[in-house]
């Protein structure tokens, strides 16, 4: 399949900061029409490792283009790559792709969010280092290019540099304007998502008064479940039914639809309570953040160290910088 339309917005991460529940509200909007694949991640060859990549760019942009075939010229049309905000050169790629573009960009508390990224690619296998504190660890050895996941570059694996949020929204900032580029506060959509999500409905340029059946998170904590059906999955059958049988019988797009909502379910995962954070370590993490924390809290006029570390950001600007509360332990979109 051939097609001309381009996504209209996209939004970028970072990962673990409720880029899939909004994915999944805004796929049931009228006006709104999201990629079959989440995370094509077409726009970001400079980052490698986590999830299997689909489309490598530039040769792979008629099936990336593909992927919006089916979108109604009365629908605006988007995807979610959460390596796009850690990339360095996907917001020049995207901007050369489409200058018009949208871009939706999502923070959270570093510490929580590098937390439940390795948790994410643990479950994933993607992760041989299950124990967090040494994941983080091994940081600085990652960008030396040693004690890498299989596959994987220092810029998509380094935990802490997924997590620091200044230097990559400068760039996308850069590239759009301030103007076209939206940003969410984690804490913000757990605490009153339906507010989030219609200021999100009116930066796309929707009908407001749309809003999805439940605002229930999408991507909890979870384990991939093991035994037999991970055997069945991997077997020739399987692989030709997935590849070849159901394309050929529903279409590329209408298959990655199914495909996701098989990743999504019960049957394919289980849920599972990460364990806490070390105080010791959560400090320590803390310590390591705070300079990039200081430096976003002037960038968006916001006190971020108060908010996620519960001390003051220094008065660098501070007159305009906001302070927000602590926002209680409630369940978490991802």
């Amino acid at each position: 399949m051939t097609s001309d339309r381009r996504p209209d917005f996209f939004i970028i991460g970072a990962p673990k900061a409720g880029t899939t529940s909004l994915y999944d509200w805004l796929a049931g909007h009228p006006q709104v029409y999201m990629s079959p694949v989440k995370e094509p991640m077409y726009f970001c060859p400079d980052v490698q490792g986590g999830l299997r990549r689909l489309f490598t760019h530039p040769v792979d942009e008629p099936g990336y283009m593909a992927l919006f075939a089916d979108a109604q010229q009365d629908q605006v049309a988007g995807e979610a790559s959460t390596r796009y905000l850690v990339s360095h050169v996907a917001p020049g790629l995207v901007h050369a792709f489409n200058s018009r573009a949208r871009v939706i960009a999502m923070l959270r508390n570093p510490v929580d969010l590098v937390h439940a990224l390795h948790n994410e690619r643990v479950s994933l296998g993607a992760e041989p280092i299950t124990d967090f504190g040494a994941a983080v660890e091994a940081d600085q050895a990652r960008r030396n290019g040693q004690r890498l996941p299989a596959g994987a570059n220092s810029l998509g694996s380094v935990y802490r540099d997924t997590a620091l949020f200044v230097e990559p929204l400068e760039r996308w900032f850069e590239s759009f304007g301030r103007d076209l580029v939206h940003v969410i506060v984690f804490d913000d959509l757990v605490g009153n998502p339906a507010a989030e999500f219609q200021r999100v409905l009116k930066f796309l340029s929707v009908d407001q008064g749309y809003a999805p059946p439940s605002f229930a998170a999408s991507n909890r904590s979870h384990r991939l479940r093991k035994g037999p059906l991970r055997v069945l999955l991997a077997s020739r059958p399987a692989q030709w039914t997935a590849h070849r049988a159901l394309p050929a019988l529903l279409g590329e797009n209408r298959t990655q639809r199914l495909a996701r909502s098989f990743r999504m379910s019960r049957v394919n995962r289980a849920k599972s309570v990460r364990s806490g954070i070390p105080a010791d370590l959560r400090a320590h993490l803390e310590m390591d953040f705070m300079p990039d924390v200081e430096r976003l809290s002037n960038l968006l006029g916001r006190d971020f160290g108060s908010l996620w570390f519960g001390r003051p950001t220094p008065p660098d600007g501070a007159s305009q910088i906001s302070s927000a509360a602590a926002t209680p332990s409630m369940p978490e979109p991802a």
